[in-house]
């Protein structure tokens, strides 16, 4: 455990940082599962509003922290990808 005040700030501030790193990563995880499951489920509307909320979600994980903006591009290049492959094989 940190002796310092300054250290005991430090830790109370990554802990912060952690859960707050921890829900945008969660967010913008069940925000590309929302719009593959819309995918599936062939319903464009829903897809189109997913797929703009899922990619708004990793853009805004990857400015504020948790992810790197080459990781973010590449999940939203991966989710595009696995949403062509579900049309294809709906249509």
């Amino acid at each position: 455990m940190p002796q310092t005040k300054s250290r005991k700030k430090s830790l109370q501030r990554a802990r912060l940082r952690t859960s707050l790193n921890r829900r945008r990563k969660r967010l913008a995880h069940d925000a590309v599962r929302s719009a593959l499951d819309a995918a599936r489920a062939g319903d464009e509307q829903e897809l189109d509003a997913a797929v703009r909320k899922a990619q708004q979600a990793l853009d805004r994980a990857c400015q504020k922290g948790p992810y790197h903006g080459n990781a973010a591009a590449r999940k939203k290049a991966r989710m595009m990808a696995r949403i062509g492959r579900l049309r294809g094989q709906a249509s």
